[in-house]
């Protein structure tokens, strides 16, 4: 008999950059999932409009806001691949 693999978490890495608009429609959609545990990482990449303003609205264990110093998703590509990779 084959046993079915379930992982315990599921981890959802986004990165952002000037998403105020976006960026609440974007967690509620993951933290709103049927899967029972799930983690959202944000890695930010210093937002110049309101994004993390919309982010601190979202406490909790289930989601991470990481900063970044750099500017621009090149950045920001490198510190979510070693994310990725740490966990």
């Amino acid at each position: 008999m084959i046993e079915s693999f379930v992982p315990s978490r599921i981890s959802v890495i986004m990165p952002c950059y000037n998403a105020a608009a976006f960026v609440g429609e974007a967690v509620d959609c993951v933290m709103n999932q049927s899967y029972p545990d799930v983690e959202l990482i944000v890695v930010d990449d210093v937002s110049t409009d309101d994004s993390l303003n919309g982010l601190r609205a979202y406490g909790g264990p289930s989601l991470l806001v990481l900063l970044e110093t750099g500017q621009y998703l090149g950045h920001t590509g490198g510190a979510l691949m070693w994310v990725a990779r740490s966990i």
